[in-house]
């Protein structure tokens, strides 16, 4: 496919590198995804992945790691993946983050993750180091090992795939990654693929299932929309929600404060609240006038104290009385806004199953 978005640069660590971005059609906000590229570089696949991103609405980024280099045959590959700087590499993936997350047209500030084989083991990394990450897809990823005190440092979704058929990164791996996950309690998924081999996502191999790939792909677009989307979105949501609520609330409040009014001696309170309050505007007033007629400040806020002090007194008795009942209406409130604030903070779920990490596949489908 040809590309279908543009190149911008990328500053490392003081030193130029770039990054293939593609935008959806149309008006935006879009959630945003970065592309972790497989050992061979930068190459016409994962652009193709980053912009079957873009068709599903989503802004893509994919940084090159190799500064231009591109592998065509498995020995340059390899030369390639092992002068790779593992800490630089995620400072790449960070700087694009940093882009992504810069577009007018990318909301929420937080983005997805999605890596192949070397990308796959860099995605691992990126969840627990890097900033603004909110969900992970590692495909076939595995060193270099994390302990698990890293992995522990993850704090997003991730859904790893494996295929059953890989020598180097396999379901041994995958099994010792998921075992890592559930250890520290992370929201996780893994998914291997009977008769996958390595790279069987990559439709330029020959090893490509097509098969696994479909099903790997809807999996990945389902957890980067409701991470990502729900994040989008919640907001407008919620506040939809807590307004339907205080429309409720005030209801209910309404006939708390009738039911504590309906008193022949509340509403003695009451008119014994509002006198003070009058005289206490009428002090202020005086106050005010003082003030502006002379500058003996402290006269002034002595005058105003008092005045505050006579409203705090007229209405302490009314308040004190009545305190039950406004104690359950607001508690109706701080129930239905801990409500809100919980659905707000919440981060949706992938199904729990497996994954671990630790070992990592040369040899890409050649």
């Amino acid at each position: 496919m040809s590309d279908a978005g543009n190149t911008i640069p990328l500053d490392v660590n003081g030193k130029s590198t770039s990054a293939y971005l593609v935008l959806p059609e149309g008006a935006g906000l879009w959630p945003g995804v970065v592309v972790i590229q497989e050992w061979w570089g930068l190459d016409n696949h994962i652009k193709d992945i980053a912009n079957r991103f873009a068709a599903e609405g989503f802004v893509a980024i994919a940084p090159d790691l190799y500064y231009g280099e591109i592998a065509t045959e498995p020995d340059e590959a390899r030369k390639l993946r092992m002068a790779l700087d593992w800490d630089n590499a995620l400072t790449a993936i960070q700087a694009a983050i940093d882009a992504l997350v810069a577009q007018d047209k990318v909301s929420p500030p937080k983005v997805g993750v999605i890596g192949f084989c070397m990308g796959g083991g860099l995605t691992w990394h990126a969840a627990a180091k890097l900033n603004n990450v909110a969900a992970v897809a590692p495909f076939y990823g595995g060193g270099p090992e994390m302990t698990d005190e890293e992995v522990a440092q993850i704090k997003t979704p991730v859904l790893a795939i494996f295929g059953e058929l890989d020598e180097g990164v396999s379901p041994e791996v995958a099994n010792n990654r998921a075992a890592q996950m559930d250890k520290a309690g992370i929201n996780h998924e893994t998914i291997i693929y009977p008769a996958a081999h390595h790279a069987f996502f990559n439709d330029t191999r020959p090893v490509h299932n097509p098969e696994a790939a479909a099903d790997a792909w809807q999996r990945v677009i389902k957890l980067f929309r409701g991470t990502l989307q729900a994040q989008q979105t919640s907001s407008e949501d919620v506040w939809k929600q807590v307004g339907q609520q205080f429309q409720a609330l005030s209801e209910s409040l309404a006939s708390a404060f009738k039911t504590t009014f309906d008193s022949e001696e509340n509403r003695q309170l009451i008119e014994n609240l509002q006198a003070g309050l009058s005289n206490a505007a009428a002090e202020v007033a005086k106050a005010t006038k003082k003030a502006m007629d002379s500058e003996e400040a402290q006269k002034v806020q002595s005058k105003m104290g008092k005045a505050a002090q006579s409203a705090a007194g007229a209405g302490q008795q009314a308040v004190k009385d009545m305190q039950p009942h406004i104690l359950t209406a607001f508690q109706k409130i701080k129930t239905e806004l801990d409500r809100a604030i919980n659905h707000l903070e919440q981060e949706p779920s992938v199904s729990e199953v497996a994954d671990d990490d630790t070992s990592y596949a040369e040899d890409d489908a050649q």
